[in-house]
């Protein structure tokens, strides 16, 4: 049969079926199990109103449960030439019957090839040899779809409205809940407007960064609702970008992965940071849409004298990576100036900075001027972030 089960219920559901899987490896039964079919996230709403993802697993069961209803598991036979193989589970004497018996099922009587039958006794004193497959005949219950049954239940993860509240279902930044990517871009724009673009290496008590004030902000109970023209902005805003980075002949890792978040109905609080990006990916790309408009090429130019020092630049971050190496590791990050300089720093600690970030670099030494992929980039170390 088909059920289907939350995230919520997956673990818990996985581990009983293997308590079955087990029991029926240990009587020589067929295995019990699952097949998961498909998955996708169904929304919710919480009490505060607001609409939140749940992955749901569709799963379908296979095997039988090893507990038999009135019959108990006496032995396993193996055939074979030269006689049978019998794995006895009980002191029965009965058992030294089956030791020269043919490979035949007392319950459908189908005449055909079997490596394996089975010994039953029902508490009624009666004795039947089965096939594997006849074997189900017999089972009981509880049995995997009962399990199963059970974990799809409304009582183990409630769909009713006035049922769902998040302080039952846990933390919901723990990674099992999903929010709608639309609700996250309209509460990141609605941030952004009101108190400027703040990145996690900037944030601090007073100032937290966008992405987390525009999660906070989409599941408050007293922020109400987007407006319609406040999703319709943000379902705009997702198009051009979709449509600005699928016209790319090549993409970056970021803009990729980008790409993919926001083509999505769903994110999980992991991506927010990502996501959140996107509102200043698009002015900056407007900005270079309008350059070459203008019949402007930017290009990247070397800043600096090698072995000089530079002060206060404000940068923004483009990319980043981590190396591993003998030493450690070392994380690598690459800036754009205004006028489209690229900048790069390869330093032993971790600044906290993402793409899309903006700072100053209060100071840092010019290390090399470079060239990668044709393009002219500066290296700098001994960086101090404002």
């Amino acid at each position: 049969m088909i059920h289907k089960i939350s995230e919520f219920g997956l673990e818990d559901f996985t581990r009983q079926i293997g308590k079955l899987t087990k029991k029926a490896e240990k009587l020589g039964l067929d295995t019990v199990g699952f097949t998961i079919l498909n998955d996708e996230i169904i929304s919710h709403e919480t009490l505060a109103g607001k609409t939140i993802g749940i992955r749901y697993f569709t799963v379908e069961i296979f095997g039988v449960s090893p507990k038999l209803a009135g019959w108990t598991f006496v032995a396993k036979i193996e055939h074979g030439e030269n006689g049978n193989i019998v794995f006895s589970m009980s002191e029965d004497t009965k058992i030294e019957d089956y030791r020269e018996t043919e490979n035949q099922c007392d319950h459908c009587n189908i005449s055909r090839f079997r490596v394996n039958t089975y010994v039953i006794r029902h508490e009624n004193g009666d004795y039947k040899q089965v096939g594997s497959t006849c074997l189900v005949d017999f089972m009981g219950h509880p049995d995997a779809e009962k399990i199963a049954e059970f974990y799809a239940s409304d009582w183990f993860t409630t769909s009713s409205e006035d049922d769902f509240d998040e302080d039952k279902m846990g933390d919901l930044g723990s990674g099992k809940f999903s929010f709608p990517v639309v609700d996250f871009v309209g509460w990141t724009m609605k941030t952004v407007e009101k108190w400027g673009w703040v990145s996690v290496a900037n944030s601090g008590m007073n100032h937290p960064a966008t992405k987390n004030v525009a999660f906070d902000l989409m599941l408050d109970k007293d922020s109400g609702k987007l407006t319609d023209e406040e999703k319709t902005n943000a379902e705009n805003l997702i198009a051009k970008c979709v449509k600005i980075l699928e016209s790319k002949s090549k993409l970056s890792d970021y803009e990729w992965n980008l790409l993919t978040l926001i083509k999505r109905d769903f994110i999980r609080y992991n991506h927010t940071g990502f996501v959140a990006s996107v509102v200043s990916f698009y002015n900056r790309a407007i900005e270079k849409i309008v350059v070459a408009e203008n019949g402007e090429k930017i290009v990247s130019e070397h800043i600096g004298t090698v072995g000089e020092k530079v002060f206060n630049l404000p940068l923004e971050v483009v990319f980043y990576t981590s190396l591993e190496g003998m030493y450690g590791t070392t994380h690598l990050y690459k800036f754009a100036d205004g006028s489209g300089n690229k900048i790069t720093w390869f330093t032993s600690n971790d600044q906290s900075l993402e793409v899309g970030d903006s700072l100053v670099v209060k100071v840092a030494t010019i290390k090399k001027h470079d060239t990668y992929n044709g393009e002219k980039q500066t290296i700098i170390t001994r960086a101090k972030i404002a």
